[in-house]
């Protein structure tokens, strides 16, 4: 099993602030994209502004974490003059590296994508 995500030309020196403005930018269908089940168990009995800023905040912490130096499983390639992070291995169920599920969150949301994020 394996993701890639789109990443900022500039990775390691992204401002956190333009993330989360760009995250502030999301739609709410963009981010019940990202399975918001898995980050606010209730999603669909509480408040609309409620799931919208749980999942902001839980990709705002993928992004600090991968930033990190815990997140060491994960290749930056660029490609097309673009920065992808790739992550995969052997699965029995299980996510296959700590870094497969922030990828998968963030490629979801398209946060890194445009028009929500300019270079």
């Amino acid at each position: 099993m394996a993701t890639a995500c789109r990443l900022p030309k500039d990775w390691s020196k992204t401002d956190l602030g333009k993330i989360r403005t760009a995250l502030n930018s999301l739609s709410i269908d963009q981010l019940l994209e990202v399975d918001s089940c898995e980050v606010l168990d209730d999603w669909h009995t509480a408040d609309g502004e409620l799931v919208k800023e749980a999942i902001r905040d839980q990709l705002m912490e993928d992004v600090k974490w991968l930033l990190s130096d815990d997140a060491t499983e994960y290749c930056v390639f660029q490609l097309d003059e673009m920065n992808w992070a790739f992550t995969g291995g052997m699965s029995w169920g299980d996510d296959p590296t700590e870094a497969y599920r922030p990828l998968t969150r963030l490629t979801m949301s398209g946060v890194f994508d445009p028009p929500n994020w300019k270079e």
